[in-house]
């Protein structure tokens, strides 16, 4: 705040600054968060009203057998990237047969009756 002629006016006019601070939205971020973590946490027991224990049992293993073999190409692809990671965080021989082993038996157990 600077006083010029009289009257205070703003002095926007610092270049070492962090720039202007804008308005507080409040406990939205933190709201929306945790009612995410209800509904998520609700979802298991609500669906149980509804299906049988072996509808929901299929359904997780169904989802765990595309989950793993997509971590495991993910974890594989970017940890090899040596100008992502370098040459000291590179994956080694062994875990790089581990991802692909963990590849091949949950894509088997995904195709595979």
């Amino acid at each position: 705040m600077v006083e010029r002629d009289g009257s205070f006016a703003l002095d926007e006019d610092r270049p070492l600054t962090i720039g202007r601070v804008h308005s507080f939205y409040g406990n939205f971020g933190v709201l929306v968060r945790a009612y995410t973590y209800l509904l998520a946490l609700g979802i298991v027991p609500l669906s149980s009203l509804w299906l049988r224990f072996e509808v929901i049992q299929l359904a997780y293993a169904l989802i765990g057998a595309f989950f793993m073999p997509m971590l495991a190409i993910t974890l594989f692809l970017l940890n090899n990237r040596v100008q992502w990671v370098g040459r000291t965080y590179r994956n080694g021989f062994v875990i790089n047969a581990l991802l692909i082993l963990t590849l091949l038996f949950f894509t088997s157990k995904l195709f595979l009756p």
